[in-house]
């Protein structure tokens, strides 16, 4: 079976699954330079790996989500020495991750997982940050079409955002 791509996807197409979905993954990773001999792409393309993987063994299991169109672009300062690296300021990515958190929970999904290729402690601070920031907007009632649901929390080896349920 296919796998559900936000992105590839139709509004119609959409509401017809959110009976059944409340999860998303939002592949995260920045357009970086990782030495003369990898893509600009390697850690998007790893945290849409991982995504997929995940999303298959869910879907093995009768468990639909949607692969939210990855983020492309992160707080990657380290390597700006180098042509093509696009990096953004921590507080971007912060505000970011708030707003499509959100953004998918007024869509019904409010199960996120931020699947990380990218291990930059400031980017890495900012996501959680943008998180939480979603998570207060959510109890403050100004999202009221976001149902309350409880919270994952923790962070694993392969940067894998279990973020708080919205």
């Amino acid at each position: 079976m296919a796998l559900n791509y936000l992105y590839k996807m139709t509004s119609t197409k959409i509401k017809e699954l959110q009976p059944k979905c409340n999860l998303a993954f939002i592949p995260l990773g920045p357009t970086e330079v990782h030495g003369p001999h990898l893509p600009l792409m390697t850690d998007f393309r790893s945290g849409l790996e991982l995504g997929e993987r995940e999303a298959r063994k869910l879907q093995e299991e009768g468990i639909e989500s949607i692969i939210a169109t990855p983020v492309t672009y992160c707080a990657a300062d380290v390597t700006n020495v180098f042509p093509g690296n696009t990096s953004l300021r921590v507080e971007t990515v912060e505000m970011l991750l708030e707003d499509i958190c959100l953004s998918l929970a007024r869509s019904g999904f409010y199960n996120i997982m931020v699947v990380s290729g990218h291990a930059d402690p400031g980017n890495a601070a900012a996501v959680v940050r943008g998180i939480e920031n979603a998570k207060k907007k959510n109890r403050a009632g100004k999202h009221d079409s976001v149902p309350p649901c409880p919270v994952l929390s923790g962070m694993d080896i392969l940067s894998l955002f279990n973020c708080p349920l919205l």
